[in-house]
């Protein structure tokens, strides 16, 4: 069963020009992204730095405005949504961001963070109870009670993740966006951190969206992955499909180029040039003009998406009436 369905989420930003800040063009951050995630999995999303995931995310928790689309969780759009009826929707859904040391409020305590938003939702109402919980919130990340009484700063980059991801659980969300949520941590701390959030969805039956552009983490944690480039996804699949055949060139490209993926490695040689601005995308295939494969009809034509085994593709190769 769904919990959440994005359907052809459009986010642009407005590139503002002249004396008079009239708008010249726009940022095309987010193009037409469409995906399901089923309540209890993870989907994956993963490509190149700015290609747009990162605004997907914000775009779902309307940190940034998108310019249209639909967001329906559990049957309700939230882009039809004002601010009051958006309010209880904050509390099921939460995001974990990149960066700990910035996410947190380096003049709180641990306890006051992890507490802000158990007071805002009223999940507690004496200090005692938040104490409770929070002190319950900490043993869930395994960190033990006495680091309420800290602050941030105190703090390895790890265990201020692990900080970040209490507040998140602490209002009882029931998705949680991961955005970037390792790619911080030294090798040996992200592999705690996954086994952290992976223990934590089997136990509390969290669903996750997995922003990353490491696909050695994807494996591990991800039962489905969608693959982004230039503000589109490209190719979407089981996680098993997507490694061990994928079916875009872009997608070919990443995981040849990813150590440890490919005992055949290569170099990143065959994505010729660089990737295109968001704010004057090429025509037709949007890979086209990086694209080892590329036919004729790649620079006119935008190619629908064709079912595959085990999910689809963005691209001619994979059309059924070629």
């Amino acid at each position: 069963m769904s919990l959440i369905d994005v359907r052809n989420l459009r986010t642009w930003f407005p590139v503002r020009k002249g004396l008079l800040q009239r708008v010249h063009a726009h940022v095309r951050a987010v193009d037409d992204v469409s995906f399901t995630i089923n309540k209890g999995q993870t989907l994956a999303l993963v490509g190149e730095s700015g290609c747009g995931k990162t605004t997907v995310g914000k775009s779902i928790v309307r940190l940034v405005a998108p310019h249209e689309g639909q967001i329906i969780f559990q049957d309700r759009d939230l882009l039809e949504m004002d601010s009051k009826e958006l309010a209880p929707y904050r509390q099921r859904i939460q995001i974990v961001f990149q960066d700990p040391a910035n996410s947190l409020d380096p003049r709180m305590l641990v306890r006051d963070i992890i507490a802000e938003g158990i007071r805002s939702f009223k999940l507690a109402q004496t200090n005692a109870q938040i104490d409770a919980r929070v002190v319950d919130i900490l043993n869930r990340v395994e960190l033990s009670k006495d680091v309420m009484h800290r602050y941030p700063h105190e703090f390895s980059g790890g265990q201020r993740q692990r900080i970040c991801i209490a507040r998140a659980l602490a209002v009882e969300p029931e998705f949680i966006i991961c955005d970037e949520a390792t790619s911080a941590l030294d090798v040996s701390v992200q592999a705690s951190i996954l086994n952290l959030l992976k223990g934590l969805q089997t136990e509390m039956g969290l669903t996750y969206l997995f922003i990353t552009h490491d696909l050695s983490v994807v494996e591990y944690l991800a039962d489905q992955v969608a693959v982004m480039y230039l503000g589109q996804i490209v190719d979407e699949g089981t996680t098993d499909e997507i490694f061990s055949n994928p079916k875009h060139p872009y997608t070919q490209a990443l995981i040849r180029a990813a150590p440890g993926l490919d005992p055949e490695r290569q170099q990143l040689d065959e994505l010729l040039g660089e990737v295109p601005s968001p704010m004057d995308p090429p025509p037709g295939c949007r890979f086209h003009t990086r694209c080892p494969q590329l036919m004729r009809r790649c620079n006119s034509e935008e190619p629908d998406f064709y079912p595959v085994a085990g999910g689809r593709c963005r691209c001619f190769i994979h059309d059924p009436s070629k």
